[in-house]
């Protein structure tokens, strides 16, 4: 695994933009009942079954400045050709359990529909606690929330302080790339442990700080408030042995 930061720019007046109904697609990535694959493969990128789609009725991203970004799915939990709980309950069917349970990497990509589809993807992450709501009146809901897989680079928070060299100055990128090194717990010094790209030419623009401080932060969320700072985005690629 690698984190990346990149600039990013969106145009929303481009031609054949869709701006007609709001949309939303939520796809199963890595093994799961639905797509036949087994723990540990690397058999995904299913479409969720059209009939959980249908039950569905919310979806929620949250880009968050100071912490990873989160998403939730609310759903119908209520089959009423079975008159029972349709995911978690009482009469619940196992097998739709299955491909929403806790763990579960999803990609979630909203947008529009129109003449083009023009759906994009706004988070890739795990699907963390379910959320049974049994009401008094109306049907029972169920929340299904997920984190962005950054969330999986969070451990520890540490206090620290650059540069190391109190005579120069520092940059965002110098400090992206010292924090690729494995954490020190003992030494108190941050670290991801997973290597981290920065864009060169980005890098030559960034202005030299005399200092800069980590204040009881989760490396990875200070790395992407950073980031935000310069425009860049941080996200977790795949090298070419997966």
């Amino acid at each position: 695994d690698r984190v990346m930061l990149r600039e990013r720019a969106y145009y929303l007046d481009e031609p054949g933009q869709p701006f007609y109904a709001p949309a939303f697609r939520v796809t199963l990535l890595g093994a799961s009942p639905q797509n036949g694959g087994k723990p540990g493969s690397k058999k995904g990128g299913t479409p969720l079954n059209p009939r959980i789609v249908r039950d569905i009725i919310e979806v929620t991203f949250e880009d968050k400045i100071d912490a990873v970004d989160t998403f939730s799915l609310v759903l119908n939990n209520w089959d009423a050709g079975r008159l029972a709980t349709a995911y978690l309950g009482k009469g619940a069917d196992d097998a739709l359990w299955q491909m929403i349970q806790p763990g579960n990497e999803t990609q979630l990509s909203m947008g529009y529909t129109g003449k083009q589809s023009d759906l994009r993807g706004r988070t890739t992450g795990h699907t963390t606690t379910p959320d049974a709501d049994f009401r008094e009146t109306g049907a029972p809901r169920l929340t299904i929330r997920g984190l962005n897989v950054l969330d999986r680079l969070r451990g520890k928070q540490f206090t620290w302080g650059w540069p190391l060299d109190k005579a120069q100055g520092v940059t965002d990128s110098t400090i992206a790339a010292d924090l690729a090194r494995p954490p020190d717990n003992a030494g108190g010094r941050p670290g991801l442990g997973v290597a981290v790209r920065t864009d060169p030419q980005a890098a030559k623009l960034e202005p030299v700080m005399p200092s800069v401080m980590m204040v009881n932060e989760y490396p990875i969320v200070f790395l992407m408030r950073r980031a935000r700072a310069r425009g860049y985005d941080v996200f977790l690629g795949r090298d070419s042995a997966g």
